[in-house]
């Protein structure tokens, strides 16, 4: 999110202002960093993908059973 775990904007000058205040401000790029961090190991974590992509293998082992390919 904007802000809270990086920085995001279409607009190159807006972004190059956003570097400059990382370069001024260290403890910033560290709390980004951080926030970036825990939001990747909660919401893309490498179990959260196992979850996911056995509920598909399922889904589409049922669909393959009642399409009559038993």
């Amino acid at each position: 999110m904007d802000g809270k775990n990086g920085f995001m904007s279409s607009d190159v000058a807006c972004l190059r202002e956003k570097m400059h205040l990382l370069e001024k401000i260290p403890d910033l790029s560290k709390t980004l960093g951080l926030e970036a961090r825990r939001y990747v190991v909660a919401n893309h974590s490498l179990a959260r993908f196992e979850r996911k992509w056995a509920g598909i293998l399922v889904l589409a082992v049922k669909r393959y059973e009642h399409s009559g390919h038993e």
